[in-house]
């Protein structure tokens, strides 16, 4: 219906892979495993050849962006992932359009670091937050949709700053704990004040 849509008001549609096990866009130590476990490998790039297969018919107003975000310790296995996943849909389609991301949440001063492809259907992306000053604040929602949950971790990007002043954590009960003068590269285990 969503696809039927698009087509008649002459848009496109990104089918986007925001997240997947073993992966998603904690700092690197934490969830790593898509990038160095071949099984899991194996099973993000046949998750894409069955979503090529199953969207065979679909024109190319149908992209496909087969990780967004990625972030591990080596630039290098986000290319060997991307690699793998463009032969799995290549397999089926051979003029899909492709999104395919580079390392640390895609950023654009990592481009360098991207494999570059000789296929005209494949569209590289790159996110640049340098111009965020601030950041709207963060929260921890345990479940975003049906049968999801998130990390209750939060993530911070400091950008040029090197110390963060101080953070506030307030919950739904209304308490509040600040903590001030917090170094960074840190996971820092806030508990709820009795």
């Amino acid at each position: 219906m969503l696809l039927q849509w698009a087509k008649k008001s002459r848009l496109g549609v990104v089918l986007d892979c925001h997240q997947f096990e073993g992966a998603n866009f904690l700092p690197r130590a934490l969830h790593e495993r898509l990038f160095t476990d071949p099984k899991l490998q194996e099973k993000h790039a046949n998750l894409w050849r069955q979503i090529a297969e199953y969207y065979r018919s679909e024109g190319r107003q149908l992209r496909f962006d087969l990780l967004n975000e990625a972030v591990t310790s080596d630039s290098n296995a986000v290319n060997l992932l991307m690699e793998r996943a463009i032969r799995s849909v290549r397999r089926v389609s051979a003029d899909r359009v492709l999104y395919v991301t580079g390392n640390n949440w895609s950023q654009f001063r990592f481009a360098k670091y991207i494999k570059v492809y000789d296929d005209p259907n494949i569209i590289y992306v790159f996110h640049y937050y340098g111009l965020i000053k601030h950041r709207p604040p963060s929260a921890v929602n345990p479940s975003l949709g049906f049968m999801s949950s998130s990390e209750k971790r939060l993530h911070f990007g400091l950008g040029k700053e090197t110390r963060i002043r101080s953070v506030e954590v307030r919950r739904p009960s209304g308490k509040k704990t600040t903590l001030t003068d917090v170094a960074p590269d840190k996971i820092v285990r806030v508990e709820e004040p009795r």
